[in-house]
Parts: structure tokens; C-alpha cells; sequence
């Protein structure tokens, strides 16, 4: 009973995490950007994403392990968005030349031409700070997409908001009433239950009394 009441809680636990937990946007791992750059740049990746349904992630980066930028560019989706829709770019610094890789993923494919990508390339290229550069990759990604896009994902949204507040009312309610019924049972449950077999035997025993009925004579004082 306690176990499976265990359980529950942590599957409560589990879900609460899940809905709260944020992916990152800004990776400077090459520590070029101030916090005051990277706040005013999550906000904008944060404004991007929720409009039109995407995920946005800004990479800065030395030096990479996979022999190419596509390959470093698919295994980053891969570990941290997985199956999510998402345009990223890296600028990457490797053998002191810097580097402009933009890329896109699943549904964010459509999103964009190949004429485009290249074409913000070039504004970005135009700019001499990081923080101006990426500021243009997210203004250039907001231009490109279509009214027809921002459509599509905010229908996208209503119907994954309709799904979480949906599995949001029912899983408490299976939990609620699951716990109800055991809560009844335990109810029910008397004193037998912590009984072992053949561990008490109780037997009825009827005292008898014999009562008898006395009468007092007085003697007289003489002999």
C-alpha cells in the first residue's frame, strides 16, 4: 500500500518536472558574450519560438570534435531537441577562422529556403560583435517566415495547450480516484487481518457457583 502510494507521488513529481523543464538558447562556449547580451538574446529566441512553434539555439564555439560542422550541428540537435523542430547557428572559431553555420530541423525545414539561409549568412557576415550577429540571425529567421507559417504553428500551439490541459485533468483524476478506492478498502479492514491462522485459540468456559442459605441461632450466656 505505502509502495504504491510512493508510486503515484512520483509519477505527480515526474510530470510537474517535465511540464516546467526549459531547454537552453544561448550556448557561448567560446565566452565572447556578456550575461546582459545573452538575457537580451534568450528574450528574443524566447518571442521566435513562441510564435511560431520552433526552437531557436545561438552556438559559439572554439573548437568542435566531429571532423565536420554538420556532423557537430546533428549530434547538438540530437542530444539536447531531439525530436523537436528547431533552426540553429554556430559560429565557430576552429583553426582561428571563424565560421557561420546556419541549419535547420523537422517541421523548421519548410520554414526556409536554401537562398535564404544563405542570403542571412551574408547580413550576419556584415556586422562586426557577436551580439550584433546573432541579433540578426533571429530578426532575419523572424522576416523569412511567412504569415502562412505563423498560422500553421499557432494552430499547432492550441492544440498541444488543448492536449496538456487535457492529460493535465485526467491523470490527477485517475490518481484521485485510485486513492479514494484504496482509502475505502483500508476502511474495511478489521482486526482478523493482523491475526495469524491458528495463532489464537479462543474457547468459552461457563463457571458454575453453588450458594447455600445459612440461618444464625443466638445461645444463651448461661450454660
Amino acid at each position: 500500500m505505502k509502495k504504491f502510494k510512493f508510486i503515484i507521488i512520483t509519477i505527480i513529481l515526474f510530470i510537474g518536472m517535465k511540464n516546467v523543464y526549459a531547454k537552453d538558447s544561448i550556448y557561448d562556449y567560446a565566452s565572447v558574450l556578456t550575461l546582459e547580451e545573452e538575457k537580451a538574446l534568450e528574450e528574443e529566441v524566447d518571442k521566435f519560438t513562441n510564435k511560431y512553434n520552433v526552437d531557436m539555439a545561438l552556438i559559439l564555439v572554439k573548437y568542435y570534435t566531429p571532423n565536420t560542422i554538420d556532423e557537430y550541428m546533428n549530434e547538438f540537435h540530437e542530444k539536447y531537441f531531439k525530436e523537436d523542430s528547431m533552426i540553429l547557428i554556430v559560429i565557430d572559431f576552429k583553426n582561428n577562422i571563424e565560421n557561420i553555420s546556419i541549419k535547420t530541423f523537422k517541421d523548421a525545414i519548410s520554414l526556409y529556403s536554401d537562398k535564404e539561409l544563405n542570403d542571412m549568412i551574408k547580413q550576419i557576415n556584415k556586422k562586426d560583435g557577436y551580439y550584433d550577429k546573432l541579433d540578426t540571425f533571429i530578426k532575419y529567421s523572424n522576416e523569412y517566415a511567412t504569415e502562412e507559417d505563423e498560422l500553421k504553428s499557432n494552430i499547432l500551439l492550441s492544440l498541444n495547450w488543448l492536449l496538456i490541459i487535457l492529460v493535465s485533468f485526467i491523470i490527477p483524476s485517475i490518481i484521485v480516484l485510485i486513492l479514494f478506492i484504496l482509502h475505502k478498502e483500508t476502511l474495511k479492514t478489521n482486526t482478523n487481518s493482523y491475526i495469524k491462522k491458528d495463532s489464537v485459540v479462543i474457547t468459552t468456559k461457563i463457571d458454575k457457583y453453588i450458594t447455600t442459605n445459612t440461618k444464625k441461632k443466638r445461645l444463651n450466656d448461661k450454660v
